[in-house]
């Protein structure tokens, strides 16, 4: 008797280390729990007719509900999107937000504000100092008052935290415990870094950060798993930043260098050519976002002043 039970303690524990982590094993005793309680039923005889009435148990919805309660919060742990998304929210408790939302405009945040009292289709012609597309995002927030589009950039410096723990986590750590500390590390260095902290203004230099970690995010996952969606990505990402923000433009005109350069140490000249005719495709955007929006925008007295 003690060599059978032995033996089931083994098996046991071979199951249990056969499982990634403990988040499958909970999953998969959910799934028989809620597979029993469905296939529960209760026969009641019914007075106006000879057969039987088989109805469900009330336990098997509870079951149920539980076992999705419990699917969905397995997902949120396995994919890790609880860590970014709490460190993303702190940006808002590092930040004095009562005293971002108080406090009027400077001169160089009054040139971003005024964009948002013209039409929307005046807003190539009021747009000089900060791309379009962040004077455009900024139409967003006014409904927080007149400092309302301050927001903008709280939003993007906590994407950015956000990005910086997703690029940290995924640079081939073995260790699921050594993952978690290098993402968090690198979250909590963007959100502490005096850079950071400083800019709450309504500019776009937090946006600026936000996509050029993205950038570099997206080209470390190009190079561990090379694909074609990854590139048109990549791409996209590079191009349409211009809308946000100018300086994705070195950023990605780097990237996209570093990528064909070491496709071709390699030797891998498919991979060259297709990195090749994507950076063009990115540069391709950039250029086109830069002749309709930006260069249109100089104005003579800007610059002088």
């Amino acid at each position: 008797m003690c060599v059978l039970i032995n033996k089931r303690m083994h098996s046991g524990r071979r199951w249990y280390r056969r499982t990634r982590d403990w988040t499958c094993a909970g999953e998969a005793l959910w799934d028989c729990h809620a597979r029993a309680a469905r296939s529960v039923s209760v026969t009641t005889p019914d007075a106006g007719s000879a057969d039987p009435i088989t109805t469900e148990s009330p336990a098997a919805d509870v079951t149920t509900a539980a076992a999705v309660i419990a699917r969905l919060r397995t997902r949120l742990f396995r994919r890790e999107l609880l860590p970014p998304l709490l460190l993303a929210a702190c940006v808002f408790i590092v930040h004095d937000v009562g005293y971002v939302l108080t406090h009027n405009y400077w001169v160089d945040e009054s040139w971003v504000a005024v964009s948002t009292k013209y039409p929307l289709r005046r807003l190539p012609d009021v747009t000089s100092t900060t791309p379009i597309g962040w004077s455009a995002l900024a139409r967003l927030f006014v409904f927080a008052g007149q400092q309302g589009p301050r927001l903008l950039p709280l939003a993007f410096a906590a994407a950015a935290v956000a990005v910086a723990y997703t690029f940290a986590r995924d640079l081939g750590w073995r260790a699921d415990r050594v993952r978690l500390g290098a993402g968090l590390l690198a979250a909590i260095g963007v959100l502490m870094v005096p850079a950071m902290l400083a800019r709450n203004d309504l500019k776009q230099y937090t946006a600026d950060a936000c996509l050029a970690l993205t950038v570099l995010a997206l080209t470390s996952h190009l190079e561990r798993v090379w694909s074609r969606r990854g590139l048109a990505v990549l791409a996209a990402t590079v191009g349409g930043g211009m809308l946000f923000s100018h300086t994705v433009a070195f950023v990605g005109s780097v990237a996209f260098a570093a990528i064909v350069t070491v496709q071709l140490v390699r030797r891998e000249w498919r991979r060259a050519l297709e990195a090749a005719v994507a950076g063009a495709a990115a540069l391709a955007m950039m250029a086109a976002v830069y002749l309709t929006f930006d260069a249109s925008a100089i104005r003579p007295r800007l610059t002088t002043y």
